[in-house]
């Protein structure tokens, strides 16, 4: 398509961060919270149905990884926006000389 570097794909890779860091890594970290104060308070208070613990520690362990993965993915997203918009190698900081 040739559009690699272009103001389209800036815009939509800005988009894609901003959806996926609002969505998957404040509001998902934020609710991540919520579950774990939950769990915590369903053990330390046992009502009708209490919480076996290799539940929680099960639940708690799969949602923490997937929480890191999240964060991991969001680093590869950044790493990969900003390389579509790096100059190639030998040609940062340096400028062209005048033949004399």
């Amino acid at each position: 398509v040739g559009m690699t570097g272009s103001t389209f794909q800036l815009v939509n890779g800005i988009a894609l961060l901003t959806t996926f860091g609002g969505s998957r890594l404040v509001w998902g970290t934020y609710q991540n919270y919520r579950m774990y104060t939950d769990i915590w308070r369903a053990i330390q208070n046992p009502g009708e149905l209490p919480v076996p613990s290799w539940l929680a520690i099960a639940y708690l362990a799969s949602t923490t990884a997937l929480s890191g993965l999240n964060f991991y993915w969001f680093g590869k997203m950044v790493q990969t926006v900003a390389n579509r918009f790096e100059k190639p190698n030998g040609t940062q900081g340096k400028t062209k000389k005048k033949k004399q």
